[in-house]
């Protein structure tokens, strides 16, 4: 099939571009109008016959293009390269891509770095690159980022360590997903970041070639496992110079052919209730070894472990009483499971360093945990290029519908403190009317004596609730000035906290709707439907159970949910429906999107849904 130049221009641009561009994005980069955009779009949709793509459209997020098979992608790129008399796009002129260069610039140090350096380093001038920071704060805003400008001192990226790695792993599939030759015109500064040096891309390919060459696995791995790839890159944010160790990562990974210590008497031990074979174990186990090995060399803290034991408790507490899991795992398998896994999302992959003060502030779980479900059935595909044990893929399901019951059985969980200067009783009669009134999202309301009030006992609360101005309030926690009427103790709403909830929640469902494009109306029966499901917690566990075994019967099912391969939307929504007997069809296409594509502004979606 023939394509004009603005056509493989435009299927150029979105290739690099796979969290989508809207119709205006492309007309501005290539300097045509919207309707001749729409026009070249609805030629595409007819000629585009290839079952490694899929061109589709999304409100508010414009058009993307869905890779199902990277390497037919692959193909039909480069056979694209040779009909065009443009053989590569011209990145470099691109807005984008000097957004995406310089986010990544930003990223790899620790400071401001002068303007005229960056534009230096794109060939451009200063005035032009200016232009495009409007780029850069529009991108940051996703991952509520802030772009710092300093006069005589340059740039840098204000926000959280985490929001920050997370931006910079995808910022770096943006350059992964660049063609080679255009890898090449990169500035050293990335490609040495990237994998820091000669000594740990050497070590890269021995774990490859080692992991391949092993006797009783025959799967394969394509170019670099991706969290190999993101070790380096991410454990080096803060700390340059400072790379993994590389005779550590030998040491652990290369020993006994990759198999140390792989924990094998578990994994048989569960084949005795899961049915796999030995191959799927081995596979299995060389994950698991894979993220424990790195784990060591990584040397999580005593605190660390500490918090992971926590979270990891606390889930299962919650299996305890909500989900039966005995007839699958045992709970000490299940417990050396989710520590393994929350260890891979929480400290290899992002190389975090919890705050233990910040999460019991907040009273969340690390918003990670919910990536657990995604990154395991996802892993276990692409590196082996099979479709895993259903009863595998169950495990993973019933920590994600942990989870989500988790998440929607709760918006908000504030911890407030009164105070009254009309004495600790009127303060109790307080507390009760609160907590009666907005259970939902009050998790704790302490009353204080304001004579004895002190900044130190303020912290840890998200408000405080007071007659009077607070002086010594701390900065973790915000004044509601508004109490109840004092003489007859008459009944009223505390108008304050009353309006901080509904913002609240208006907040949440305006960041919802943002990525799902969704009314509010639909938005409120869906939590409703969700959590109706979730509630009826014994039937929900038949239920569920009833329909995953049937899929088994059907051998198709679970690929079709577990596996990037699946190209029909509707048949991905059909089958979710099932899993979950959801009615809502927006719903299920988006979650078919999700397990269709596992790039990070799917994940990113994913997040926005448990956050509610």
């Amino acid at each position: 099939m023939n394509y004009n130049d603005l056509q493989i221009k435009i299927l150029q641009f979105l290739r690099i571009h796979p969290t989508g561009a809207t119709g205006k994005e492309l007309a501005r980069s290539f300097g045509v109008s919207l309707n001749t955009i729409r026009r070249e779009f609805s030629v595409l949709y007819d000629i585009l016959n290839e079952d490694s793509l899929e061109l589709i459209s999304r409100p508010s997020i414009g058009y993307q293009l869905v890779i199902l098979d990277e390497e037919a992608a692959r193909t039909f790129f480069q056979n694209l390269n040779v009909q065009s008399n443009n053989p590569l796009f011209d990145n470099n002129k691109s807005h984008n891509y000097k957004m995406n260069y310089i986010i990544r610039k930003l990223l790899t140090k620790n400071d401001y770095v002068p303007l005229i350096k960056i534009a230096n380093e794109l060939n451009y001038s200063e005035s032009s690159v200016r232009r495009d920071l409007k780029l850069v704060e529009k991108e940051l805003k996703h991952y509520s980022l802030t772009l710092k400008q300093r006069k005589n001192y340059g740039l840098y990226i204000e926000g959280s360590e985490l929001n920050k790695r997370i931006c910079l792993i995808s910022q770096h599939k943006f350059f992964v997903n660049l063609p080679k030759e255009q890898q090449k015109l990169e500035p050293d500064f990335w490609s040495t970041f990237a994998m820091g040096d000669a000594k740990i891309r050497d070590c890269m390919i021995k774990i490859r070639k080692q992991l391949i060459g092993h006797p009783k696995l025959t799967f394969k791995l394509i170019n670099f496992p991706i969290v190999f790839n993101y070790i380096p890159i991410i454990h080096s944010r803060h700390k340059y110079t400072k790379l993994i160790h590389v005779e550590a990562i030998q040491k652990t990974f290369l020993k006994n052919g990759g198999l140390i210590d792989i924990s094998r008497e578990l994994l048989l031990s569960i084949s005795d209730v899961i049915d796999i074979n030995e191959e799927e174990i081995l596979a299995f186990a060389m994950i698991l070894q894979a993220y424990r090995s790195v784990t060591d060399v990584l040397q999580l803290t005593n605190t660390e472990r500490e918090f992971m034991r926590n979270v990891t408790q606390g889930l299962l507490d919650e299996v305890d009483q909500t989900i039966y899991i005995s007839d699958i795992i045992t709970s000490s398998e299940f417990d050396d499971l989710i520590c393994i896994l929350y260890g891979v999302m929480n400290k290899i992959i992002y190389s975090i360093e919890p705050d233990l003060e910040e999460y019991r502030t907040l009273n969340k779980v690390s918003p990670l945990i919910e990536d657990l479900c995604l990154a395991c059935a996802n892993y276990l595909e692409i590196y082996f290029h099979r479709t895993v044990s259903y009863k595998i893929c169950l495990s993973f399901y019933y920590l994600f519908a942990i989870i989500l019951k988790r998440k929607l059985t709760k918006l908000l969980d504030l911890k407030l403190a009164v105070l009254s200067t009309y004495g600790m009783q009127y303060g109790i009669y307080c507390k009760n009317t609160i907590q009666e009134e907005y259970f939902e999202y009050v998790s704790d309301v302490e009353v204080l004596e304001y004579s004895q009030v002190t900044e130190e006992k303020l912290k840890g609360f998200d408000y405080i609730v007071s007659d009077v101005r607070i002086s010594m309030l701390p900065k973790t926690c915000k004044p509601i000035y508004c109490f109840l009427e004092s003489q007859s103790y008459q009944y009223r709403r505390v108008k304050g906290l009353e309006d901080i909830i509904d913002s609240s929640l208006e907040e949440i469902k305006s960041q919802y709707m943002y990525f799902y494009n969704l009314e509010s109306d639909d938005l409120d029966s869906i939590i409703s439907e969700i959590r109706g499901l979730l509630n009826a917690e014994d039937s929900f566990d038949n239920k569920i159970k009833r329909r995953l075994h049937f899929g088994c019967e059907q051998n198709h099912a679970f690929t079709l949910y577990f596996s990037c391969s699946s190209s029909k939307i509707e048949t991905g929504a059909y089958f979710f429906k099932l899993l979950n007997g959801l009615e809502n069809t927006k719903v299920q296409q988006i979650v078919c999107v999700i397990y269709n594509r596992f790039d990070y502004k799917a994940i990113n979606v994913l997040n926005k849904l448990l956050s509610l």
